[in-house]
């Protein structure tokens, strides 16, 4: 059972069994197609930096994670976490 909230957004019903989130793997040092690798960007000392560090070691991501279900048929997701 889903409830609609607004056009497009929709969230379980509470008391739902929770399915676990299923997200798409990432790599921070996988490059691009224009040689770039992203850990190689994120300088210590920088904002970009301490925002990668809070999201990925110190952030709270449940509350994605309780509102965000799919099934085994669905697809994955990108992971909440990337930027």
């Amino acid at each position: 059972m889903i409830e609609r909230i607004g056009a497009k957004s929709i969230l379980p019903k509470p008391g739902l069994d929770k399915a676990m989130a299923k997200y798409k793997p990432y790599d921070y040092s996988q490059r691009v197609m224009i040689p770039v690798s992203l850990e190689e960007q994120l300088v210590p000392g920088t904002l970009e930096f301490a925002i990668q560090t809070l999201v990925e070691d110190r952030m709270d991501m449940a509350v994605f994670e309780e509102r965000y279900q799919n099934d085994e048929t669905g697809r994955t997701a990108y992971d909440p976490k990337i930027p």
